[in-house]
């Protein structure tokens, strides 16, 4: 039953052609020369803006949280009785 399964193999994913190269059978088109054609990647930081509109409520609550601990520990350091 084990022998009824299909192995794939790497020369599988690969076509020869009558001048020597290969090309693969999935992803990408296929230039001359057996290069596959993928888009180059170019990475595009995004504007100040955004960044700065998704990350706000994030920076507005580790101000606020400092502020309430802060508050906090200087409220029981002010009650605190030294004798």
């Amino acid at each position: 039953m084990l022998n009824q399964i299909p192995v794939l193999k790497a020369e599988d994913l690969s076509k020869r052609y009558e001048d020597g190269s290969m090309r693969r059978q999935m992803g990408g088109d296929t230039r001359p020369g057996g290069k596959i054609d993928y888009p180059k990647f170019r990475y595009q930081f995004p504007a100040f803006e955004e960044t700065l509109k998704d990350t706000a409520p994030d920076i507005i609550l580790l101000i606020l949280f400092n502020l309430i601990l802060f508050a906090a520990a200087y409220y029981s350091f002010i009650r605190y009785d030294v004798r």
